[in-house]
This record gives structure tokens, C-alpha cells and sequence, in this order.
């Protein structure tokens, strides 16, 4: 009997150490492992975040300043620099996407301004806001819609209702906070904008008769063609500081018309303001319900 305990007490020394040396790993396996470090789940993790999260631009939201009674100068002209808004010079060729990092270089008073379109984004929401809203398309049709206007007549307007030059109770209020940077950069803000989208005619016959006289004049009553100063499609000029008038507000465009008019007979303004007025003095109410009714629609 002993000799057959002996044997198998053998048989399972040797079976254990076998099963010890063949599955050293396995048994490693089945053992707890240490956990990682807190501060190695956080490297983890923010490495991970950095490799999965895609980059965002943000981009500032994007305008003439409001009046009912006011005049106009010209007296300002564009510099010869821009960079990441509207074109300055020539006609615009369409809505320009609003960025808020442009620059143009503008002159107020003979002084030479860099506008800074991003500082201007948040001068504008502090002072212009409540009467032209965020975009610069104004909340009552009276007021004129901002968006997309020619920096250089943006500026020069700005100028004259701070002086009180152009007048308008809001508006001298408003101007008279603002330095000559900050209406540069309030110029150079608005022009970046996009334009605001066009009003839709309900009487044909009038918006045809309209759009002759916007792109050809009248020859017997010796009225100027729009477009040779506005541009064709109503964008305006910036070299000359003419503004952009398409899609203002019918509302609008006959009350500037009727201020304008009453202009005709003053001695002492910049010729382009003379001339305007002229024009403006010339018109009949009906050619003022024509145009008006043709500017509306332009983009």
C-alpha cells in the first residue's frame, strides 16, 4: 500500500510542476493588475480630445447711419487699401460675406484711419443696435438699411451728424459718443456685412417705368440716369463715396429724396451733394413712386 501512496503522491509533484512551467503566463493573467495613475487617464484623455474635436472658426455676424432729415457731403473718399471686406473701389460686384477681421483705410477730418471691421462689430452692437438691429437692416422701414454700404459715405455720414452738419436728433445723439476711429471701424464693420435681401414688387408697370429712368434717365425733363452713379445694379461707388441705394425701403428712399430736394437752392455744399439735390429737386412725386418701387427689388 505505501509504495502505491508513494506513487501517486509523485505522479501529482510532477504534474504540478509541469502545469506551473506551461501555463506561467495564464496564471499571471488570472492575477489583479494595477491600475493607471489619475494623472495618466487625464493625459489620455486630453490627447484623445485634441485628436477627435475638429477646429471652429467663428465668424462675426454683420451697415448707413439712420437719419430723417439730413445732408449729405461726400466730403469723404476711400483710401487706396483694403483686405478681407468689400472691394472700395469701383462698383461692388455683389454681397460681400461678412468676416470681421477686415481692415480699409479711410480719412475723417485729413486724418488717415485704419477701420478695424472686428472692433467695429462690437461698436456698433453698443451704440446702433436699437434702431438698425443686429444685421443692419433696420427694424422700421423708415430708417435706411445699413448692410453692405460703402465704407467711405458710411464714414462721412457719420462724421457730418456728429458735427451736426446732417441732422437728425438720434442720430447727432449717437454720433456725438463716437472718436474718428470708431466710426472708421463702424464703416469698415457695416461694409463687410451681407446685403440685405431685396423687397418684392407687386406692380409690375411701375417697377418697369422705374427701371428706365434708373438706368436711362428721363430727356425731357433732363433727368439724370441713376446708374451712371450708383452703379447698375444700385451697389454704389466707393472710389466717388457714392452710396449703395438697392434694397433700401421704399419709405425710405422718398423721404431722403424729399430732404435732399430741399437742398437744391444751397450754395455752400460739396458739388456731389448739389448735384443730388438738383436731381432730387427735379423729380416728380411719380418718378419718385417709380424708382422707388425698381430700387426696392435690386440685390
Amino acid at each position: 500500500m505505501k509504495p502505491i501512496l508513494q506513487g501517486i503522491a509523485f505522479i501529482l509533484v510532477v504534474a504540478t510542476v509541469a502545469f506551473l512551467i506551461v501555463d506561467r503566463t495564464g496564471l499571471r493573467s488570472l492575477l489583479p493588475q494595477p491600475q493607471a495613475s489619475m494623472e495618466q487617464v487625464a493625459s489620455q484623455t486630453t490627447i484623445a480630445s485634441q485628436a477627435t474635436t475638429p477646429a471652429t472658426t467663428v465668424q462675426t455676424p454683420q451697415a448707413e447711419p439712420g437719419d430723417n432729415g439730413q445732408r449729405n457731403s461726400g466730403q469723404m473718399t476711400s483710401g487706396a487699401t483694403s483686405s478681407g471686406t468689400q472691394a472700395q473701389t469701383g462698383e461692388a460686384s455683389g454681397p460681400p460675406a461678412a468676416t470681421g477681421i477686415g481692415t480699409i483705410s479711410i480719412q475723417i477730418d485729413d486724418r488717415t484711419l485704419t477701420g478695424r471691421a472686428q472692433v467695429g462689430n462690437a461698436v456698433y452692437l453698443r451704440n446702433c443696435v436699437s434702431c438698425h438691429s443686429r444685421d443692419g437692416q433696420a427694424y422700421i422701414p423708415q430708417y435706411p438699411r445699413l448692410s453692405a454700404q460703402i465704407a467711405s459715405y458710411t464714414a462721412a455720414q457719420l462724421a457730418l451728424f456728429r458735427s451736426g452738419e446732417r441732422r437728425n436728433m438720434a442720430m447727432n445723439q449717437t454720433a456725438a459718443r463716437l472718436s474718428d476711429q470708431e466710426i472708421a471701424d463702424i464703416a469698415v464693420y457695416l461694409a463687410a456685412t451681407p446685403a440685405a435681401d431685396p423687397w418684392t414688387s407687386r406692380n409690375t408697370a411701375l417697377r418697369q417705368q422705374g427701371q428706365t429712368l434708373y438706368t436711362q434717365g428721363h430727356a425731357r425733363t433732363g433727368l439724370t440716369a441713376c446708374a451712371g452713379c450708383h452703379g447698375a445694379q444700385g451697389a454704389g461707388n466707393a472710389a466717388a463715396g457714392f452710396p449703395r441705394v438697392a434694397g433700401q425701403s421704399p419709405a425710405y428712399f422718398t423721404t431722403r429724396i424729399s430732404e435732399l430736394a430741399a437742398l437744391a437752392n444751397r450754395t455752400d455744399l460739396p458739388a456731389t451733394t448739389l448735384t443730388m439735390a438738383k436731381i432730387a429737386h427735379a423729380m416728380t412725386p411719380q418718378e419718385t413712386r417709380q424708382l422707388d418701387e425698381y430700387i426696392k427689388t435690386l440685390p
